[in-house]
């Protein structure tokens, strides 16, 4: 039911009702290759007004230029997925994913409060809010030299196990036995550690079979 409602919500801004906006976000998006001709687009999402209580998170990535098939019984968007927040999940900034081909897309981002399954108060309404944002991914198959976004990072958190797949969608800048959590702000205090993270694609090679780069 949880989901049927989150989606719905989302399906109704898309049909250009009104967004909710008792919780209002925002979205910074960086960019890697990954495989299969998709870009791997973590992001850190701001989250205002949220109450501390379980939530329901729901991500739809769309292609306005796609036109839907008429005899499809179900939409396939590039991406969508849900997650439901405990209340000791719920903060103000949450890191998740998507992944998706080179485009411009729109990214729809809804976060819902639970209803309780018990002692629902009277005439309870919950807080709900929903992100529209554009984002452009490129395109990094297309043989020209090109570097990831460049990661700002405020704390390189060291893993002394791998995480499963489900904690890497709600922990998308694990990389290796490395947590880097992006920054805040450009701004650091002596005091602060900076760390700086980005990947080099479609680099030539010397004679050697190398690649031959001077950053």
């Amino acid at each position: 039911q949880e989901i049927e409602q989150v989606v719905k919500v989302v399906d109704g801004v898309m049909a250009g009702q009104p967004a909710p906006a008792d919780v209002t976000m925002s979205l910074e998006p960086f960019f890697m290759k990954s495989q299969e001709q998709r870009t791997f687009v973590p992001f850190v999402l701001t989250v205002n007004n949220a109450p501390a209580a379980p939530a329901a998170l729901y991500i739809r990535v769309v292609n306005p230029t796609a036109q839907p098939d008429p005899k499809a019984k179900k939409v396939e968007y590039p991406w969508d997925d849900i997650h439901f927040l405990t209340a000791d999940k719920v903060a103000p900034v949450l890191h998740r994913v998507f992944m998706a081909p080179a485009g411009t897309y729109d990214v729809y981002v809804a976060y819902k409060e639970r209803t309780p399954e018990k002692n629902a108060p009277r005439g309870f309404e919950p807080k709900v809010g929903v992100l529209k944002t554009s984002v452009t991914v490129p395109d990094y198959y297309n043989g020209e030299l090109n570097t990831s976004t460049i990661l700002v990072a405020e704390k390189v958190n060291m893993l002394s196990a791998p995480v499963s797949m489900d904690e890497a969608r709600e922990r998308p800048f694990v990389f290796g036995a490395q947590e880097l959590i992006p920054a805040a702000d450009m701004e650091f205090k002596k005091a602060e550690e900076l760390s700086i993270f980005f990947q080099v694609y479609n680099a030539g090679l010397d004679s050697a079979g190398k690649p031959n780069l001077t950053l």
